[in-house]
């Protein structure tokens, strides 16, 4: 096993050996790929995800201001892409085109109490409100919607 610390690989990666990322990768993907699989039910997509964190951890390399907390650093990348992408799913299944019934959508999610029957109500007496609005404009205007 690799004896170097995190900072002396960061140094060597910084320094141009690229090989020393993989090192890092290495050492510390078990624990990225645990946090993405225990956020994200679907191990395929909680892969992806780690790999993502990965990637972007290597791209954001240079923001890193204390190579010796990367591994907490690279903790945070992960949560913060795990957050976003159940964030995207969650709007995702609120969109007003999903409670209208012109998306579908095959996430089941937990959802919390932020969201509840009447606020989903209102969602669709305004978009009965819009949609009649639009069709009663004049045939003329209503071609600049499309």
């Amino acid at each position: 096993m690799d004896q170097r610390t995190d900072a002396e690989l960061i140094a060597q990666m910084r320094g141009g050996n690229k090989e020393a990322f993989g090192k890092l990768v290495e050492r510390h993907q078990q624990m990225v790929e645990r946090i993405a699989k225990k956020m994200v039910d679907d191990e395929w997509i909680a892969h992806e995800l780690a790999q993502e964190a990965i990637l972007k951890a290597y791209l954001s390399l240079n923001h890193l201001r204390d190579a010796s907390r990367f591994k907490s650093w690279l903790y945070g990348i992960t949560l913060n892409i795990c957050r976003s992408y159940l964030q995207d799913q969650k709007m995702d299944i609120l969109s007003l085109e999903t409670i209208m019934g012109g998306v579908h959508s095959n996430i089941v999610t937990n959802f919390d109490d932020t969201v509840d029957p009447q606020t989903i109500a209102e969602a669709h007496d305004l978009h009965r409100v819009v949609m009649n609005a639009t069709q009663s404009l004049a045939p003329k205007t209503s071609r600049y919607l499309a």
